[in-house]
């Protein structure tokens, strides 16, 4: 209470062109409950209170900038605000980086046990999915995506697709092999360069339109990594260039 409001992060466009890494992860964040937990604010007939406790989150970060340290517990700030004007170019880098042992049941702890489809949920009790079982059931607590509500976007190929679900990867969940920003730099930014000779001066165009038309270096290693897991852990958007 009476802390100074905090900054929320953005990621701008600049001369048309919105770059930027968004990073999904899991941390401990302050979380504001009531206590008792029935009470209704402001009732004055019971010694109401609000009280933080630490829970694990998923939290959206702009990739690049400094995470909390590990073991601490910060506060809750929303994802980044991205910016931008109608008709530019938007070339975000998506990283899900989500640590699967925060979360016991989740569908990544399968695939880290190498029993995919044993488990696989997140179970709330008394809610949904209260004992649903695999796969109907609420498995999304490390699977993750970016998507947009109230914009006219492209949901082919790179575009926006609230179905595409996300594996996490970081070094807890595949070692050396865990993808960074690093990892697809250099082919992201040649498909980025191309992507906007392509699109420049037709917002109404689309491309890719074919699974060939990306980075060789990225899909390659892609099919390889699904090949192990089934799932992927870091998506390319592009070629979004309509908005209204």
């Amino acid at each position: 209470m009476q802390q100074t409001l905090v900054k929320i992060p953005e990621i701008v466009s600049d001369n048309g062109v919105l770059r930027g890494t968004i990073l999904l992860n899991d941390e401990l964040q302050r979380v504001a409950f009531r206590t008792p937990p029935q009470s209704v604010p402001g009732d004055l007939t019971q010694q109401t209170a609000n009280t933080c406790f630490a829970q694990y989150m998923r939290v959206y970060h702009v990739g690049g900038e400094p995470l909390p340290p590990p073991g601490s517990v910060s506060d809750p700030v929303p994802g980044p605000t991205l910016r931008a004007r109608v008709g530019d170019i938007i070339e975000l880098t998506f990283l899900n980086q989500i640590n699967p042992a925060d979360f016991g049941n989740s569908i990544d702890m399968d695939l880290k046990r190498g029993q995919p489809g044993v488990t696989g949920c997140d179970e709330v009790g008394g809610l949904y999915p209260g004992k649903d079982k695999f796969p109907d059931c609420f498995h999304g607590s490390t699977t993750g995506n970016i998507h947009f509500h109230g914009t006219h976007t492209n949901p082919n190929s790179t575009g926006d697709n609230v179905l595409i679900q996300l594996r996490p990867s970081n070094e807890q969940q595949d070692g050396a092999n865990a993808v960074t920003a690093a990892t697809y730099a250099k082919p992201f930014a040649d498909f980025f360069a191309e992507c906007e000779r392509q699109l420049r001066g037709n917002s109404l165009s689309e491309w890719p339109t074919s699974w060939d038309q990306l980075p060789k270096e990225y899909t390659e290693d892609q099919k390889a990594r699904c090949k192990n897991t089934m799932l992927s852990p870091v998506k390319i958007f592009g070629a979004w260039t309509s908005w209204r």
